[in-house]
């Protein structure tokens, strides 16, 4: 089917579970955009709580919202699930999370800049912290990590000017896409890369928009088009696993047969720099173990800091271990 002439109509991927204390704020936000051309898929997977109940009544109210209901199948699998029921019609794709929330312009803004220039595959904006309770907290701190980005430029990582466009070189060293709530995406490049990947159980958004990335520019409206809530019930409080996902992540984008040998070196050097990186910090804390004379946590930490190093000599990413980030001290970062 031939998308109709006029404005895009954008499709809304929101995934639930467990959130019935945000998900009616969420859906909420979507209502109130000044941009009307949406259709919302809310894919209920397997919440034991009273999320669908509460997504059903906003069903009920608002013809353009539709809730899909399946057994649980993680955070990737919701969101494929509703990339699948979206209609024909949906030239470009945003995604929500539940206990996230849109500023009332975020379609309008990041449409509008996409549909600008043609070249460009998504654009994103920024994001201020919400607490549990609804309440801002930190202002300005989470557009200041956003803004901190950085590439690779040869064997090293520079700077990159806030207000550029996201591209491959820069996403496989950190993305500022997070949350997902800050971005919209073109269609046709969604359905070219492929769903998302259900073997991660975090950072599945990060390798989605490295696929992404292969294909042209994201663009950077400097402005806050969402609310990125912050509360005990995140999986990045998971934190080991998080690090271990994101490892998973890296060496994955960097064995992907869809890279360019160009790309396929980028993906190296960020590796390298950022494994550097990491051996340094496994050094500090086995220093630091040292003088407090913490004999046992030294020992670990010298077996893990000798391991990290010796990854380095490495042609690319090896297979990530938790057991290594243990031996590291190493809980993020």
């Amino acid at each position: 089917m031939t998308a109709p002439e006029g404005p895009p109509l954008v499709g809304v991927v929101v995934p639930v579970y467990r959130v019935e204390a945000f998900v009616t704020a969420a859906l909420d936000s979507v209502r109130a955009q000044t941009w009307p051309h949406w259709e919302c898929v809310v894919v209920d997977d397997g919440s034991p709580d009273g999320s669908a109940r509460l997504v059903a009544q906003v069903v009920a109210a608002e013809p353009r919202v539709r809730l899909v209901r399946q057994e649980n199948r993680g955070l990737a699998g919701a969101r494929n699930t509703g990339l699948q029921h979206l209609s024909p019609e949906v030239s470009v794709v945003a995604f929500l999370d539940s206990d996230d929330v849109w500023c009332p312009d975020h379609l309008e803004v990041l449409v509008t800049a996409l549909r600008a220039d043609p070249a460009a595959v998504g654009a994103y904006g920024y994001a201020e912290l919400l607490d549990g309770d609804g309440d801002a907290v930190d202002p300005g701190l989470h557009p200041s990590r956003q803004r901190d980005r950085r590439r690779v430029n040869g064997r090293r990582l520079v700077a990159v000017p806030p207000g550029a466009p996201l591209t491959f070189d820069e996403a496989v060293v950190v993305s500022p896409l997070y949350p997902p709530a800050v971005a919209v995406f073109r269609r046709e490049v969604v359905d070219r890369v492929g769903p998302f990947d259900q073997g991660l159980t975090q950072m599945e958004d990060w390798d989605f928009y490295q696929r992404v990335l292969r294909h042209g520019p994201v663009l950077t409206v400097p402005q806050q088009v969402a609310w990125y809530r912050v509360h005990g019930g995140q999986m990045t409080r998971r934190v080991v696993e998080a690090v271990h996902q994101h490892d998973l992540v890296r060496r994955k984008v960097w064995r992907s047969p869809e890279n360019t040998a160009a790309q396929r070196r980028v993906a190296t050097r960020a590796w390298r720099q950022l494994q550097l990186r990491r051996t340094a910090r496994a050094a500090q804390r086995l220093l630091g173990a040292l003088r407090r004379r913490e004999w046992g946590p030294a020992a670990r930490l010298a077996l893990g800091t000798a391991v990290v190093a010796a990854q380095n000599l490495g042609s690319g990413p090896p297979r990530p271990s938790t057991r290594i980030l243990r031996w590291t001290g190493r809980t993020g970062g």
